[in-house]
């Protein structure tokens, strides 16, 4: 058993006890994708253990920096 509790209105209340905790590992890219794609530093704010990490790599984040280049405008034609 891990914990006593009651249902009230489909709802179960847990009562909290000092022995009872929950911990959930989770990858980073993961968290990073179910966040919406934060930042690394608004990521390591909401999750406080992720300190040591100094990247994150997307795929996604990285295709969405990159820039449309233009054609350069002095192109010769062909006679």
């Amino acid at each position: 058993m891990t914990g006593v509790g009651h249902e009230s209105h489909g709802l179960y209340y847990l009562k909290s006890t000092s022995s009872l905790s929950c911990t959930a590992t989770e990858s980073l890219n993961l968290l990073h994708e179910q966040f919406g794609h934060p930042s690394l530093l608004k990521l390591n704010q909401i999750v406080l253990n992720l300190a040591k990490i100094s990247s994150i790599k997307c795929e996604s984040c990285q295709v969405g920096k990159h820039i449309c280049s233009s054609f350069p405008s002095n192109v010769e034609k062909p006679s």
